[in-house]
């Protein structure tokens, strides 16, 4: 039986990608603990732990008798060390989703990713490609390059013989902090075919390089989202919805109070 994610590591996760994808933009008044308890019918203990959960990450600062506040969506953010089974480097938690492995093979460092981890171009590093489904359908292409000291210590020969969340979930813990950068892409003739789309549809694509706790980059990751990407968050509550709707309400008020 697969353990269940913590709620407020789901939450925040969920929060995260609103400040991710800027729903939540940086400078912002983060959600309160009752806001986060109502919108997710959670307990205000559980609201709390979310907030704070964020803070730790970077995402929020949070000063005692004032209001939080969102902070630079790019920057150093603690990754999340999900529960036994459901860990995955992948940049999101997405609620349902199923990952498989779809490449895992030894490459030599072009530029891009002898910068990403500060290797000499040529050196041996071992690229991961996943694919995540959702109901069948896929809904994120992730691509990872390691070092070869991380994939050894993964035991990576071994590799297709095991779980690949089991794996990655020792690498969670190799991995001390990450740096994260939204960009904009189109899709390749690769990326189309693994999810599913037409070449040159505009995809979402996020960047994630991580660091061990000596500093040093140890693995880079391309997680690109497939357009019906938003498909799982149709179904769920978004804060940032719900702070968009205090703002109208507010500022409705203010108007009928100035009538």
């Amino acid at each position: 039986m697969t353990p269940r994610l913590p709620k407020y590591l789901e939450l925040a996760d969920r929060i995260r990608l609103d400040v991710l994808h800027g729903a939540l933009p940086a400078g912002s008044v983060a959600p309160s603990e009752n806001e986060v308890a109502q919108c997710y019918g959670v307990s205000r203990q559980t609201a709390r732990r979310t907030l704070n959960e964020l803070a730790q990450r970077g995402l929020l600062k949070r000063s005692r008798g004032q209001r939080s506040v969102v902070l630079d969506r790019v920057g150093p953010h603690r990754p999340v060390l999900y529960a036994p089974g459901q860990s995955d480097t992948a940049l999101e938690y997405v609620p349902g989703a199923v990952y498989s492995v779809s490449a895992f093979r030894q490459e030599t460092a072009d530029a891009t990713v002898a910068a990403a981890l500060d290797l000499q171009v040529g050196a041996p590093v071992v690229h991961v490609e996943r694919r995540a489904r959702v109901d069948g359908a896929p809904i994120m292409l992730l691509r990872t390059w390691l070092t070869s000291r991380l994939a050894a210590m993964l035991e990576a020969r071994d590799f297709e013989d095991r779980l690949f969340v089991q794996v990655f979930q020792r690498a969670n813990l190799t991995i001390a902090r990450s740096r994260e950068a939204l960009l904009a892409c189109v899709a390749d003739a690769h990326q189309a075919r693994e999810l599913e789309v037409a070449p040159g549809v505009p995809l979402v694509r996020v960047r994630r390089i991580g660091y061990s706790i000596a500093d040093v980059p140890i693995s880079l990751t391309y997680c690109d989202f497939s357009p019906r990407a938003r498909y799982a968050r149709s179904g769920y509550p978004r804060i940032a919805d719900r702070l968009s709707g205090r703002g109208r309400r507010r500022a409705s008020a203010v108007q009928k109070a100035a009538r």
